[in-house]
């Protein structure tokens, strides 16, 4: 506007000679003001909106609430996953199998402990290796495997003096037990609700007892007068060799949920779900541990063998004959013990084995399961011993 007024005015006061070029500036400054009055009509309106806006109380929920809290969430979950979750997945890769390897550590030292109560002779195994596996030893069984166990050499007294001493050597596992547990207690972050559970009830079996007084002598006169113990074996741990033999089948549950390419863990897996009828889920992790593996898979197909003969007979009897054929049955004779019940079974066996193997197998068999039973009678006489001394002595 005021362009306009001094455009006015300037053309009253120039001389008319000028007139020609003032029209011309004229026009060319109508033709920029028009051009520009759009631009100004625009600046307008928006400095107008802002001071509107500046002035409207109202709240947008999504531009002033909503986004900023998912912005807020999204920073905190990329900050969570970048130092936080990255480095414990980091931490849990390494830790983990060693973690692995100590629980299937303690599961195998509580395996020799229970094959140690049921042993006949010192620096052996015992002959109930099949019960022991598969969860079929009693609290009675072990009453009665115990019966030949000692303290030290001092409890080797009258019928129980050709007893297998083994205090020292309980205490020993034990402690190796109670090292390794306080040992993965130092990672606990790392471990479940389950593997901290059962392992602290393993730690509190182990304290129940003393087994640290393996040299107790068998005469105690520490109150001034000769005492001794009714029972010269070790049948009192019964319940100690029971509790953690249950424990044990506790800790298995743990390991086979492992997926570790660990082949002891893996054939305690095999073992659960045999034991479990779930032989349609073992045969097939079986076939493919045997594709996978590059070791020799004679042991795997073994096993693979004993599964598909509970459910697929014909196909494991030509599983069968290729294993006889290029391995020695002694060795794996454990295997073939279930199919001696069955006769046309046990004739496929002889049909397919050399005759001198197959001897040797069936002694063999035969001197095992002597043994056993002499260890059964041997012990249980023991046990009745005691029972009618203890009935004599109520009388």
């Amino acid at each position: 506007m005021k362009a306009l007024i001094i455009l006015v005015f300037s053309l009253f006061l120039t001389p008319y000679s000028n007139s020609q070029e003032i029209n011309k500036t004229h026009k060319e400054f109508l033709i920029t003001t028009e051009q520009t009055s759009p631009n100004v009509r625009d600046i307008e309106k928006q400095q107008n909106l802002i001071l509107a806006n500046q002035y409207n109380k109202s709240i947008n929920p999504i531009k002033e609430i909503l986004i900023p809290i998912g912005l807020s969430i999204f920073s905190g979950f990329v900050f969570w996953v970048v130092f936080q979750l990255i480095p414990l997945y980091i931490r849990k890769s390494k830790l983990r199998p060693k973690i692995e390897d100590d629980l299937l550590y303690i599961n195998n030292t509580i395996n020799h402990l229970i094959d140690l109560a049921m042993a006949h002779a010192e620096s052996t195994t015992s002959m109930f290796h099949k019960e022991i596996a598969n969860y079929e030893l009693t609290l009675d069984d072990l009453h009665m495997g115990l019966m030949n166990k000692s303290l030290n050499k001092s409890y080797l007294v009258d019928i129980f003096s050709d007893n297998i001493v083994i205090g020292e050597l309980v205490y020993k596992k034990t402690e190796t037990i109670n090292t390794k547990i306080d040992r993965i207690f130092y990672f606990n972050d790392q471990l479940s609700s389950d593997e901290i559970l059962v392992l602290e009830k393993i730690h509190q079996a182990l304290y129940k007892y003393h087994f640290s007084d393996f040299n107790r002598p068998y005469v105690d006169t520490r109150d001034g007068r000769a005492s001794v113990p009714a029972d010269p074996s070790l049948s009192y741990l019964r319940y100690f060799f029971f509790e953690i033999y249950q424990l044990k089948k506790e800790l298995e549950k743990i390991l086979i949920s492992s997926r570790a390419k660990n082949k002891s863990i893996l054939f305690i897996k095999l073992r659960y779900l045999k034991n479990n009828n779930q032989t349609k889920k073992a045969i097939k992790i079986l076939k493919k541990a045997i594709k996978n593996t590059k070791d020799d898979t004679i042991h795997l197909r073994w096993i693979l063998f004993s599964i598909l003969y509970l459910v697929d007979r014909k196909n494991s009897l030509i599983l069968l004959k290729e294993l006889l054929n290029s391995s020695n049955i002694i060795s794996y004779r454990g295997y073939l013990r279930d199919c001696f019940k069955d006769v046309e079974t046990s004739k496929f066996i002889k049909l397919n084995t050399n005759t001198e193997e197959y001897e040797k197998f069936i002694q063999n068999e035969q001197l095992e399961e002597s043994i056993k039973q002499s260890v059964i009678k041997r012990n249980t006489i023991k046990l009745e011993s005691l029972k009618l001394k203890y009935n004599r002595a109520l009388n």
